[in-house]
């Protein structure tokens, strides 16, 4: 099995048409870094963190997303107001 370099995965992975979004941040603790991806064509995140800031997205472009149910707002209702001005009355 060959092994990629993070160039070389990232490529493949927009040629693929598969590459939503990359991060790399310290997690909260300072202690490791934390890589994240977001693939394009499925709902989902996935991160790894690891003392490697390299290693840590090889990781994380390498797990299954992990995906909640999308929280939908309920539909914003209309006021119930009757317009009576025109564009015209206001210039």
């Amino acid at each position: 099995m060959q092994t990629q370099t993070l160039e070389e995965l990232i490529r493949a992975l927009a040629a693929r048409g598969s590459l939503s979004h990359i991060s790399l941040a310290m997690n909260s603790s300072g202690t490791k870094w934390r890589g994240t991806y977001a693939p394009a064509k499925t709902f989902g995140v996935s991160y790894a963190e690891d003392a490697d800031p390299i290693k840590a997205l090889i990781l994380a472009m390498g797990a299954k997303p992990k995906s909640k149910n999308m929280n939908t707002a309920p539909a914003l209702k209309q006021p119930d107001v009757e317009v009576t001005e025109t564009v015209e009355d206001l210039m």
